[in-house]
């Protein structure tokens, strides 16, 4: 019976996920990373780079399963914790989660249908690229006569990943600091940075604790595989890039023909990836116990319904503002309050290309909606039927937004304007009416904000970390 009632709820899950649009929008996007994950010698950036000055880049079959296991194993953890940090909270409101608490279902038995549906679409995003790769390689290498079975165990090395990044985002999301817009965020913050900080642990130390049993990515156990491949040619371990300029210098010895082998399966890693597993399957046990029963989440809609209700007779823009800033809390607004502050306090530099990214990154928290507000309450089948309805909606909703941006973006404006940096002050006002424009629009064609926060964080990151952004 309690099999059956987490099969049950795994699989109505799975399939009301995987209806979505932006299931499918993540799917699109695995078969264009598979595409761009294939090694290219004569592309300006290719995938991955070993020991360049010693082989032949890409001259096999054996590098494109590879370069798409090692570049997948890195993106899927992020990508897949922000996607999947909407399972309790959509059951929230929609009521389902008071249903399951009337029935005779446990809450573990819950939890434990839940996790298991994250490992199925974690894992059908995972098949996705695997096709896609085995496409790429028949276009590439047609005739290779491959070894399907090797082929595959590149990908093996993924999917203990899958289980730990699906626990951690079920749990993430039961605690109670992190629901709610606010928590949300903060918990998808505190991931990155522990996400970030795990992978330079994996350059640094790669026998260490953290690079063993919660690498998330299996870069570890990939890189078992090159350096077993490149040790006999070499004497040493290999070097390994990923996401290279083709500028590297060769050095002129005759370059040979590098084969991958096939993931060794050592004692040693099936016991490190065996606990990963298992930590991933206690994790999503433990998260039942401070799951909490959601009475407090009725009375905030009730509370929601009356300011939705009081906000009756405002203007379009000042409804829409309102709107806006009822996602505001008091953790974000001290949050930001503090970045804002400090943006006057440092160097230019700092607070051009650090604090201002930081703050605008956390002002997406009140936007991120914006283009999905409509059929989060149902009126994207109304609204159509009123005349000029939509236009108008969503160009009042992006002036919104491009004056809290403007507000939240007012130190660094000023600081560039006065220290003569025009290119800096354009940027600046660009990206303040870029940011909502861009909720607007993943959110309409996605219906969800889901992937706003996730292109949003890449871009955040990528700014953070960019030597050619103005500063």
């Amino acid at each position: 019976m309690t099999g059956n009632q987490i099969w049950f709820i795994a699989l109505s899950d799975l399939k009301e996920r995987t209806r979505r649009l932006s299931f499918l929008a993540l799917c699109a996007l695995s078969v264009l990373a598979a595409f761009l994950f294939v090694p290219d010698s004569e592309a300006e950036m290719t995938s991955i780079a070993v020991d360049a000055d010693y082989f032949l880049q890409g001259t096999n079959w054996t590098w494109i399963p590879m370069a798409s296991a090692l570049c997948t194993g890195m993106l899927l953890p992020i990508a897949g914790f922000f996607y999947l940090r909407n399972t309790l909270s959509f059951d929230g409101k929609t009521g389902m989660v008071a249903l399951v608490y009337t029935s005779p279902v446990r809450r573990v038995n819950y939890l434990a249908g839940k996790y298991i549906s994250n490992l199925l679409l974690l894992t059908l995003v995972l098949i996705v690229v695997v096709i896609s790769s085995l496409c790429m390689t028949l276009m590439h290498f047609p005739g290779s006569g491959f070894s399907v079975l090797h082929f595959l165990s590149f990908f093996v090395s993924i999917l203990p990943g899958i289980f730990l990044c699906a626990a951690v985002a079920l749990a993430a999301e039961a605690v109670p600091l992190f629901q709610g817009r606010s928590g949300s965020w903060l918990a998808g913050v505190l991931f990155f940075v522990m996400y970030i900080v795990c992978i330079s642990l994996l350059v640094d130390d790669p026998q260490g604790v953290m690079a063993r049993f919660l690498d998330m990515t299996g870069f570890v156990w990939l890189k078992d595989g090159i350096d077993q491949s490149v040790y006999s040619v070499t004497g040493r371990p290999a070097q390994v890039a990923l996401g290279v300029h083709q500028d590297i210098e060769v050095s002129h010895r005759e370059l040979s023909e590098l084969f991958f082998q096939s993931l060794p399966f050592t004692s040693k890693r099936v016991l490190e990836k065996g606990v990963m597993i298992v930590g991933g399957i206690v994790i999503s046990i433990a998260a039942s116990v401070i799951l909490p029963r959601y009475e407090s989440g009725k009375k905030t809609r009730m509370i929601s319904e009356k300011k939705r209700r009081d906000s009756n007779g405002h203007g379009l823009f000042a409804t829409e503002v309102i709107q806006t800033f009822r996602n505001c809390s008091v953790p974000w607004a001290v949050v930001m309050s503090g970045v804002w502050l400090s943006i006057f306090l440092v160097d230019i530099k700092t607070a051009y290309g650090t604090l201002w990214v930081l703050a605008m990154m956390w002002s997406c928290l009140l936007y991120a909606d914006y283009g999905c507000r409509e059929k989060k309450y149902n009126m994207n089948t109304l609204l159509p039927t009123f005349y000029h309805a939509c236009s108008r909606q969503m160009l009042v909703r992006w002036c919104s937004g491009v004056m809290l941006s403007a507000l939240i973006s007012v130190p660094v404006i000023l600081r560039t304007a006065l220290a003569g940096n025009w290119a800096g002050t354009a940027t600046v006002i660009l990206s303040a009416c870029f940011a909502p424009a861009l909720s607007i629009f993943l959110g309409w064609i996605s219906g969800s904000e889901r992937v706003f926060e996730i292109v949003f964080l890449v871009i955040g990151y990528w700014m953070l970390n960019s030597r050619s952004f103005p500063a």
